[in-house]
């Protein structure tokens, strides 16, 4: 007599989701490990008491108005993502954007930085009106532009940089600067390329993709080719607002360098800022530490910043973030306690 062994789908989807949990968290052990490593050695290098010597004697004034900056750029931030989001027809209010970015700044410093923070605004953005294609490709699109901006800003300031011993990269910066005008057409301007895409996967023509991953596509492709329909001052605001939040980012480590007594001009930041920027995005490290650490050594040691200065940079860089963490954390915590207060009052009510 056979005895049916199947355990009950119910108790399946429990263990699924007990090993999900541990899943990530070895994913997030390498990262860990690269972080400490890159921070082990540096820091045998440099005692932590001559980088406390350099924080002490930075200058105030330059640190009050990097915050400053940085809450500009916030705000810009969340404008763009406003003015993109309007063009899908979400609804959603800029304060509540900023509040969500803020939000995404708290789990990025405990998780990969740039994988986390999509993550979070893609379930908060779609969380109120289910739209999550229009919430995928509203934040894809403004990760796109801030890329292009950023890299657009580097290779601008490279350009005007007075470091001809690395002129033979000029041609690469030229190909690079022709591709992201290429990739701003193909996306904001009136084109075919989505509409192609879109019918193609709505007719499942790809039997390499799964037939409910083509349609999730074909939606996500059908937003993007909202974008194309907004009309050419909406289209430059978009461009505009990323261009100057890349131009804040500049101004900010500009005024942290400049706290630190290092000498280095604007032009000069204004394109190792875009560097530092594109290596910390890299899921490699926890909150980009270490990764920003060496990536600004070598940036800046062709200029003779040492390392303790260096090391100090990347402290203040890190204090910001905290900052703003932080108060995103406070935002989240509030929220939730809202949520648990309504949830309870609702039960208590009399039927």
């Amino acid at each position: 007599m056979e005895h049916n062994l199947s355990l009950p789908s119910s108790f399946k989807l429990r263990v699924n989701n007990h090993n999900r949990p541990m899943k990530r968290s070895i994913l997030i052990i390498p990262q860990f490990l690269i972080s400490a490593g890159i921070l082990y050695y540096l820091f045998t290098l440099v005692p932590i008491s001559h980088i406390f010597e350099v924080l002490r004697s930075s200058k105030l004034e330059f640190l009050v108005m990097a915050l400053v900056v940085t809450a500009l750029s916030k705000c810009t931030e969340a404008y763009r993502m406003k003015i993109i989001t309007d063009g899908l027809g979400m609804g959603i209010a800029t304060g509540r954007i900023f509040q969500i970015n803020l939000a995404a700044v708290f789990y990025e410093l405990f998780l990969p930085s740039y994988v986390t923070g999509g993550a979070v605004k893609w379930y908060k953005l779609s969380q109120s009106n289910k739209k999550r294609a229009e919430a995928f490709a509203a934040i894809a699109l403004n990760r796109i532009i801030n890329l292009i901006m950023l890299i657009l800003v580097g290779t601008i300031f490279w350009t005007l940089s007075e470091k001809t011993q690395w002129a033979s990269i000029s041609s690469l910066v030229l190909v690079i600067f022709l591709g992201l005008v290429l990739l701003v057409y193909t996306i904001l301007i009136k084109n075919p390329v989505f509409e192609i895409l879109s019918r193609l996967f709505e007719a499942n023509r790809l039997r390499v993709i799964p037939n409910s991953i083509q349609l999730k596509l074909a939606k996500v492709t059908r937003a993007f080719g909202h974008f194309q329909s907004l009309t050419y001052p909406v289209k430059l605001q978009i461009l505009g607002t990323g261009l100057l939040q890349n131009l804040f980012g500049a101004l900010i480590l500009f005024l942290f360098i400049h706290s630190l007594e290092i000498s280095l001009s604007f032009i000069d930041i204004a394109w190792i800022h875009p560097c530092e920027v594109l290596v910390t995005m890299l899921p490699i490290s926890v909150a980009g530490l270490g990764v920003r650490e060496g990536s600004l050594a070598v940036l800046l040691s062709p200029f003779g910043v040492t390392l303790e200065k260096v090391l100090a940079l990347s402290f203040l860089i890190f204090m910001i973030r905290i900052f703003w963490g932080v108060i995103g954390g406070i935002i989240e915590g509030g929220s939730f306690l809202g949520k648990t207060s309504k949830s309870n009052i609702s039960k208590q009510a009399p039927i």
